[in-house]
């Protein structure tokens, strides 16, 4: 009868434990091996203070706050939420549609520039554009709608407090 408890006792620690496990988070769907250190940024360039201010995704759908600056150096980064895969996917494609219309873009502003990246160091792909957020020309249409749907996926402060 002693065997019998020890052996219950034993099985109900051993799974309490695995209970409180961290959840590895899992690579998006719409992603394969070869694309598990995909990054898609964006966000602000301060050119005149070389600072950086955005957001980043990742491929397992992560969503992160960041900033650089000369100040700062070093990246700082927060997460933020986990996004749901269907929806990053969604974003992913609009992305890579994106990046296939408008192929190059490069035309900061002076005091200030938005930015896009897309970056999947297994396939060797990076692609940056930067653009002036002051002026809407045909060049950066693509982007600054692409800029605005990404941004959809930062909650508030008040959706983050609420978590």
């Amino acid at each position: 009868m002693r065997i019998h408890l020890l052996s219950i006792l034993l099985v109900l620690l051993l799974f309490s434990c695995s209970l409180f496990k961290g959840n590895k988070p899992q690579l998006a769907r719409c992603l394969n091996e070869n694309e598990k250190n995909l990054v898609l940024r964006w966000g602000d360039f301060f050119p005149k203070d070389n600072a950086f201010f955005g957001y980043e995704i990742n491929a397992y759908g992560e969503l992160f706050i960041f900033s650089k600056s000369l100040k700062n150096p070093e990246m700082k980064k927060d997460k933020i939420v986990d996004l749901d895969h269907n929806e990053f996917c969604s974003k992913l494609k609009l992305a890579q549609t994106t990046i296939l219309k408008t192929q190059t873009l490069f035309s900061p502003g002076e005091n200030k520039a938005r930015f896009v990246e897309f970056s999947n160091p297994e396939q060797n792909l990076n692609m940056l554009a930067v653009w002036n957020p002051e002026f809407q020309n045909k060049g950066s249409r693509h982007f600054r709608e692409l800029f605005d749907s990404l941004n959809s996926l930062v909650p508030s402060i008040r959706e983050i407090k609420n978590r």
